[in-house]
């Protein structure tokens, strides 16, 4: 089975990638309409039989910030539902340009924006000379490597002779294919390939066949988003710091509660849903404890828009909990919550999206009228 990767739409060359034995396209999210995958194309390619892997690409050089790699993510997260791309396969970011060692650092904060973003629907990937796949790799920040093709990159030798890479891009590029332009790639095991659902959209069908078709539910992303989602989702990256040092943001959320919190070691998801809601011009519990929102304003039958989400935690009956905003529901009856206090690494939480179990919920709220 071959594996290429191009920036053009393949559906009107699918037979031409079927003959010629490919069985994986690799093709792109971004904000160029030229480039970007459209969800027509990509059932085209499932129907074939084809798999898909996906790499969000606006530049070859983008901004290593966090708040770019925030902004990239939800870009991809957005367009990859709207393909309908199914949970746990992969999204790649690629970083073309070779990037020199004093950029790294600013390369692992790029890749914590992804991940905030992106939460844990999708598997995260990079694309990078062997350098940057191999340091984001050694610190979790992407599951998937794809070996740019520049072999003389700093790094990229060795990093291809080590095999740890799930995708290899062969040097020679932009081969011509039947009007294309395409390029060749070694896989080494899995590496997040998927195909999409088949049915066409011909206004036939349910809500709930549209929302298995995206994975989220169609009717919630439509509404109008609430005051206080843009207030919140202002905030995205803010995390604890570990240790004796901490985040005066984080404090600032805590001081919303009746809780005298000096540190940003307390659990303060409850918290940050006060603060936001005080920054709306909205009553909220100021308690610090996540269960205390199963009393605030009025329970709802089904989750709107940035609705209140309680969890449990730990035990069903014990007092812990989680709280956030509701951003959706994901393939397997997953609630995805924009909210403090989750995600993050292995030492810090932060605001983020994340998403768990329905069986973990304890009721939708909303503000009173």
């Amino acid at each position: 089975m071959k594996i290429i990767d191009t920036s053009a739409n393949v559906s009107f060359s699918i037979q031409h990638l079927k003959a010629g034995g490919i069985g994986v396209v690799g093709r792109y999210y971004s904000s160029a309409d030229w480039k970007r995958m459209t969800p027509s194309e990509a059932r085209v390619i499932s129907d074939a039989g084809l798999k898909i892997f996906a790499v969000f690409e606006d530049s070859s050089a983008p901004t290593l910030s966090y708040s770019d790699g925030v902004n990239h993510g939800q870009l991809a997260f957005q367009q990859a539902t709207h393909v309908g791309q199914p949970s746990g396969s992969a999204i790649y970011f690629g970083l073309d340009s070779e990037i020199d060692a004093g950029a790294v650092l600013a390369a692992r904060e790029y890749f914590r924006g992804i991940r905030s973003a992106i939460g844990e629907t999708y598997e995260v990937g990079v694309y990078a000379d062997g350098i940057v796949c191999g340091d984001l790799l050694d610190r979790h920040l992407c599951k998937f490597a794809w070996l740019s093709a520049a072999r003389g990159s700093p790094g990229s030798a060795a990093f291809y002779h080590s095999k740890r890479w799930a995708l290899a891009q062969d040097p020679d590029i932009d081969q011509p294919f039947h009007g294309l332009r395409i390029d060749f790639n070694e896989a080494n095991g899995g590496f997040g390939a998927f195909a999409v659902p088949t049915a066409q959209l011909d206004g036939a069908h349910t809500v709930a066949q549209l929302k298995a078709m995206v994975g989220l539910d169609l009717p919630a992303v439509l509404a109008p988003e609430p005051a206080w989602m843009p207030i919140a989702k202002g905030e995205i990256g803010v995390r604890d710091i570990p240790g004796p040092s901490y985040n005066p943001r984080v404090l600032e959320y805590l001081d919303t509660t009746h809780l005298e919190a000096n540190d940003d070691e307390t659990s303060w998801c409850s918290a940050f849903v006060n603060w936001c809601f005080r920054q709306a011009g909205i009553a909220g519990t100021d308690n610090a404890a996540a269960r205390s929102w199963l009393r605030f304003g009025s329970e709802l039958g089904e989750p709107r828009p940035g609705c209140v989400v309680v969890l449990w935690r730990g035990d069903p009956k014990s007092w812990k909990g989680h709280v956030g905003f509701f951003a959706g529901w994901e393939d397997g009856g997953r609630v995805r919550l924009f909210a403090g206090n989750q995600g993050g690494g292995v030492d810090w939480d932060e605001v983020c999206y994340a998403t768990f179990p329905k069986e973990r919920i304890l009721g939708f709220r909303w503000p009173a009228d």
